[in-house]
């Protein structure tokens, strides 16, 4: 995977590739995706559930603040991965981070696509071509 991200905030895009890294990981241990959008939410919350878990286990003078950070993560990875596995259906198209395209996204962070048909950017408007 290559991923070029540039950004003034070095913590942001660690962080980001920490979060397409636990989705790699979370993608290779469990493959199969749900098809009810209640069930791919299902999964989502249940990772919430655990962030709320161990906060609650920090706020009550136990818990691990590295082990937060992990539910974090894992939790904006499953968020990202339910929100791909929607845009692939809505636009019908694939998402490949195998450097096909690139385009910009948000406040200075860059990372790639690819349109089966035509490598126009599949996902929104508010992408814009680099």
């Amino acid at each position: 995977m290559t991923v070029k991200i540039e950004t003034n905030s070095p913590e942001q895009a660690t962080l980001f590739i920490e979060i397409l890294a636990e989705i790699e990981r979370a993608t290779i241990k469990h493959p199969n995706w749900p098809l009810s959008p209640v069930e791919r939410a299902a999964i989502v919350a249940e990772e919430a559930g655990e962030v709320i878990r161990e906060a609650n286990h920090i706020r009550e003078g136990g818990g691990d603040p590295d082990l937060l950070r992990m539910e974090l993560i894992q939790t904006a990875g499953t968020c990202i991965r339910m929100i791909t596995v929607m845009d692939k259906e809505k636009y019908n198209c694939k998402i490949d981070f195998n450097n096909q395209g690139t385009g910009k996204v948000g406040n200075g962070i860059f990372a790639l696509f690819n349109h089966e048909d035509d490598r126009r950017f599949c996902i929104n408007n508010s992408i814009d071509k680099a």
